[in-house]
């Protein structure tokens, strides 16, 4: 399975910097509707991150722990962006372990099972999500990346994978690591499609 060409890796500070940069060259966030908002969210504080991940029950990956309490809680990225880390109205929940959290008990209620450590943390619209696998099945600080696709059931899941391992119901490989992820927005690569392209 070919879901990444990048042989090697941006130095996480080099990578972070670059993520900085690329935003003031596009400042705002990135809305469903309408044009971008003016201002990304406040960063959350190192007590605000640990207290996030005691609710989702897992570390985040090193990448996304500099991003969240150095660059902003959310709303930068490719299509809607990063998911927020810290609820941002008292009305709307939709951080990452709200949702991590939301998925695994509506997918038990079906009688199915989401894979534990298979963490939202990016949105693309229509329920689309990015996930990271900190399930410790691969590499921990910089994991894959897995897409949920709300719309594949499981019979056309098995069918798109063609024998390779099934995670469960419309999740589909997307990258093989999350700093390749970033590097794609970066770049302005086609990141939204490549995923539904699996090769053989």
């Amino acid at each position: 399975m070919h879901v990444t060409d990048s042989t090697t890796v941006m130095p996480l500070d080099d990578l972070v910097h670059t993520i900085r940069r690329k935003i003031a060259e596009r400042p705002g966030r990135p809305t469903q509707i309408g044009p971008p908002q003016p201002a990304l969210y406040t960063p959350v504080s190192e007590k605000e991150l640990t207290q996030e991940e005691r609710r989702l029950g897992f570390n985040l990956p090193p990448l996304l722990r500099r991003l969240y309490t150095q660059v902003a809680n959310g709303g930068f990225g490719p299509g809607g962006g990063l998911l927020t880390l810290r609820q941002i109205s008292p009305k709307v929940d939709q951080t990452v372990a709200t949702l991590y959290h939301q998925l695994r008990g509506a997918r038990s209620k079906r009688g199915g099972k989401w894979q534990e450590g298979l963490v939202p943390f990016a949105e693309w619209g229509c329920f689309i999500l990015s996930c990271v696998d900190l399930s410790g099945s691969g590499a921990i600080d910089d994991p894959c990346v897995v897409r949920y696709e709300p719309n594949m059931p499981e019979a056309a899941t098995h069918a798109y994978l063609k024998g390779h391992p099934f995670r469960g119901e419309g999740l589909i490989p997307e990258r093989d690591r999350l700093s390749d992820w970033f590097e794609d927005w970066i770049q302005d690569r086609e990141m939204f499609h490549r995923p539904y392209k699996l090769e053989a």
